[in-house]
């Protein structure tokens, strides 16, 4: 009996570590964000965090979380200087020498306005899908595309104005894979990106371009202050409060 009784207190032992240990492994996974697919820096300069594109663990995110899409988070809070806008890093998506068959659609967030980077694309066989949700005047792209999979049939650009660094070849290799398509938010951006390249040697042309009615109603709306001093008042009919 004693040797029965120690048998049974081994195995309940057994057992628990087996669940305690599971159950460890289901709250590590179900705490997976898409923040843990960057790396962060806090700039105290700039009073953002600078990130880089996790190459090492994005694929178990992604897993974790049932997606095939990358979206950059908007903001980040390391626990220490709190929560503040995440920009891409100068060097936050090197990624010409990684193989990836998992992604279809990248979403860089409204903060980034570049991405200089010499064809980061050119092993994602599945990607489909480049957003760049930076609204400002100001977007800067190198040759990004140089490279890329045909899989990648759309781009989409909010940005109201191009950086007078705007690379001329940003579009190699895209502009020539069938039915591949670049969404901009209106007919001067359209412009701007015909004039940037037409003078380097992979020119978009503009039937290339669409100009997309949801890429502009999702851009922010400007916010139009008055005053009383901002208000002319006649003579005729009442007077200045």
């Amino acid at each position: 009996m004693p040797k029965i009784k120690k048998l049974s207190l081994l195995s309940l032992s057994f057992i628990y570590v087996v669940v305690f240990l599971f159950n460890s492994v289901v709250v590590y996974s179900a705490d997976y964000t898409m923040s843990d697919c960057f790396t962060y820096t806090y700039n105290s300069a700039t009073d953002v965090y600078d990130a880089t594109f996790n190459t090492g663990t994005y694929k178990m995110v992604l897993n974790e979380l049932n997606t095939t899409e990358i979206i950059m988070p908007e903001e980040y809070d390391d626990g220490i200087n709190g929560k503040h806008d995440v920009v891409l890093s100068n060097s936050g998506f090197k990624t010409s020498s990684l193989t990836d068959d998992l992604i279809t659609k990248i979403v860089f967030n409204s903060h980034s306005s570049r991405l200089t980077a010499i064809r980061p694309f050119r092993y994602f066989s599945k990607l489909n899908t480049v957003i760049f949700k930076y609204a400002g005047s100001d977007l800067n792209l190198g040759q990004v595309f140089y490279n890329c999979q045909d899989t990648l049939k759309r781009v989409d650009i909010y940005a109201t104005a191009l950086s007078s660094s705007f690379d001329a070849s940003a579009f190699r290799t895209f502009i020539d894979i069938d039915n591949s398509e670049i969404h901009v938010a209106s007919d001067s951006v359209r412009d701007a990106i015909v004039n940037a390249t037409k003078n380097g040697s992979y020119p978009v042309p503009s039937e290339k371009i669409i100009v997309d009615p949801d890429l502009a109603s999702s851009l922010p709306k400007p916010v139009i202050t008055l005053s009383c001093e901002d208000i002319t008042y006649g003579t005729v009919g009442g007077f200045k409060p």
